[in-house]
């Protein structure tokens, strides 16, 4: 394709931010201004994120993932690739998102799983609903990918999503693998300062976390505390966000995939 328009829901969102930034400062002219659309919700048009983007020459429209399909199928007329960034307490709304796409011909899907490597079941809880979207996608037949991603992860997406080898594939992009403790040591070395460090079991860290989410079902603090426990057993305890356990997985590898990308080294940060 010469060129590529892209539509990213969520742009007003930390990861959908990165996300366009990636495809604005991309070296290649198929997602420059006039090429990237981004939808946000009616009542996030305003802020201050959704102006600068209007700025830069993206177009920004408003969405109702929830509203009159016909006019959630007008809005993807005419876009190759649709980027989901949706907050995962938000997930059911790809559902129409998806449908959406189907029908409007859109040649890429890239669901919202830029994070991790997934997961088996019981161990993070949001990620089983990301695979129950990624079985809707595939049931309905929608072109799709799947990308975890790190540190350069969002510069990756603008490779990724025109790459005809990872069409309806899993890509696991990294550049440089760190245990906790290992990032401890890289700051405490340039900055000069010691970090205090608290190790956790974790038993006892996601049965705490658990009686909190049953004492307050409705409670978002402690829903957010849950999955970040959660998340942290997984990657942190368990070892899954690794290049091994992805392979094993059957992952493509971003490494392999694009051998010459100059990536940001963890200690420049």
């Amino acid at each position: 394709m010469t060129t590529v328009k892209v539509g990213v829901v969520g742009a007003s969102g930390e990861t959908g931010q990165s996300v366009v930034d990636a495809l604005l400062d991309s070296s290649t002219a198929m997602f420059k201004k006039g090429n990237v659309t981004t939808m946000t919700h009616p009542q996030s048009l305003s802020k201050p994120v959704d102006v600068q983007l209007q700025k830069r020459g993206v177009k920004v429209v408003r969405v109702d993932l929830r509203g009159p399909f016909d006019k959630l199928l007008e809005l993807h007329s005419g876009i190759d690739v649709v980027i989901s960034t949706i907050f995962f307490n938000s997930l059911d709304d790809e559902i129409p998102l998806a449908d959406a796409a189907k029908a409007a011909g859109v040649k890429r899907f890239a669901q919202s799983a830029l994070m991790i490597v997934r997961t088996p079941r019981r161990v993070v809880d949001f990620r089983e609903k990301k695979e129950q979207k990624l079985n809707y996608i595939q049931m309905i037949r929608l072109p799709h990918r799947d990308i975890p991603i790190g540190l350069d992860g969002n510069r990756y997406v603008a490779k990724i999503i025109v790459d005809p080898r990872t069409l309806n594939k899993r890509v696991h992009v990294d550049n440089e693998v760190y245990t906790q403790n290992r990032i401890y040591d890289v700051v405490e070395r340039l900055s000069g300062k010691s970090l205090p460090r608290k190790y956790m079991l974790s038993p006892a860290l996601l049965a705490e976390t658990r009686a909190a989410l049953k004492l307050y079902p409705t409670d978002f603090g402690g829903l957010g505390t849950f999955i970040n426990s959660q998340l942290f057993y997984s990657w942190g305890i368990r070892g899954d966000n690794t290049p091994e356990y992805a392979e094993y997985l059957g992952y493509l590898s971003g490494e392999e995939l694009y051998p010459g990308f100059e990536y940001i080294r963890f200690e420049d940060c």
